[in-house]
C-alpha cells in the first residue's frame, strides 16, 4: 500500500514473487505499469506512491532503469503524434497534454534526488540536456547514477552553446551530453572537439552517432541510460576513452535490483 493508501497492482506482484530475480523484475514491470496508469490519469499522489513504492525495495538504478526511463519512453511517444492521429485532432491533443503533465511530474521528482549532487569532493562531471525536456529527464537519470558512483554532478540544461561553454569554464573531468534533435551535435563538432582534448566527453542521444564520436574525440555510447552511465562513472576518472568505448558496447547481464 503507498503512503496515501492506495494498493498498487506491484504490491500484490511483490508478495507473490517475493524473493528471486524473476520476482523482482515481475514487480519492477508491475511498477512501472502503475506509474504510466498513474500519469496519465492526472495522478500525482499515485505516482508518487509508485515512485516511494520503488526507491523503498529496489535500488536508485534499479528504479530509474526498470520504472522510470520506460515511462520517460513511453511518454516521449506519446508526445510524438501518432499516424492515425491529424494535427489539433482531439487524440493528438489529449497525448500531448498527458506527455506534457507526466514529464512536469517526472521532472519534479527526478529533480529533487539530485539535490546536493554538485557538492562533494569527488571529480566533477557536467551533465547537460541540449534539446528539450525528453533529454533533461534523461540526463538527470544518468547523472543521479554518476552522482551516487562518487561524481560530483553539475546539471546544466539550456540551449547547446551555453552548455558547452560552460563545460569549458568549469574544466571537468566528465563531460556527458544528450541531444537527440537530428544535427544537434554535428552543428558543435568543433566544440566537442576542443572540449575532448581536456575532458572525456561523452555523446549520446538520437543526435549522436559512432562516426561523430570518432570525429571529435568523443564517445558515443547509445544503449540503456543507466547502465551504461554506470559502466562510464567506473572508468572516466582514468581519462581513458577507449576503455569506455569498450565497456559500453560490451552485453552485460543486469540485475534488475
Amino acid at each position: 500500500t503507498g503512503m496515501w493508501g492506495r494498493t498498487l497492482t506491484s504490491d500484490v506482484e511483490a508478495e507473490s514473487h517475493a524473493g528471486g530475480a524473476n520476482g523482482a523484475g515481475d514487480t519492477l514491470t508491475a511498477l512501472q505499469s502503475d506509474l504510466v496508469r498513474a500519469l496519465s490519469g492526472f495522478d500525482e499522489l499515485a505516482a508518487h506512491d509508485v515512485l516511494d513504492h520503488a526507491l523503498s525495495h529496489f535500488s536508485l538504478a534499479a528504479t530509474l532503469r526498470s520504472v522510470v526511463v520506460p515511462t520517460v519512453e513511453y511518454f516521449r511517444g506519446l508526445s510524438v503524434m501518432s499516424p492515425g492521429a491529424s494535427a489539433g485532432s482531439a487524440a493528438s491533443a489529449a497525448s500531448a497534454v498527458a506527455a506534457g503533465y507526466a514529464a512536469h511530474v517526472l521532472r519534479g521528482r527526478l529533480g529533487g534526488l539530485t539535490r546536493g549532487s554538485s557538492i562533494g569532493v569527488g571529480p566533477t562531471a557536467v551533465v547537460g540536456a541540449l534539446d528539450g525536456r525528453w533529454s533533461e529527464l534523461m540526463t538527470l537519470c544518468a547523472g543521479l547514477v554518476l552522482h551516487r558512483a562518487g561524481w560530483r554532478v553539475i546539471f546544466i540544461s539550456e540551449d547547446a552553446a551555453t552548455t558547452i561553454g560552460a563545460a569549458e569554464r568549469l574544466a571537468p573531468g566528465l563531460v556527458y551530453l544528450r541531444a537527440d534533435q537530428p544535427g544537434a551535435f554535428a552543428s558543435r563538432a568543433k566544440d566537442l572537439e576542443h572540449l575532448a582534448s581536456s575532458a572525456t566527453v561523452v555523446v549520446t542521444g538520437a543526435a549522436a552517432t559512432p562516426e561523430l564520436a570518432r570525429s571529435t574525440g568523443a564517445v558515443f555510447a547509445g544503449g540503456e541510460v543507466v547502465s551504461e552511465a554506470a559502466r562510464i562513472a567506473r572508468v572516466a576518472g582514468l581519462g581513458r576513452s577507449a576503455s569506455i568505448l569498450s565497456l559500453i558496447h560490451i552485453s552485460e547481464p543486469t540485475r534488475p535490483y
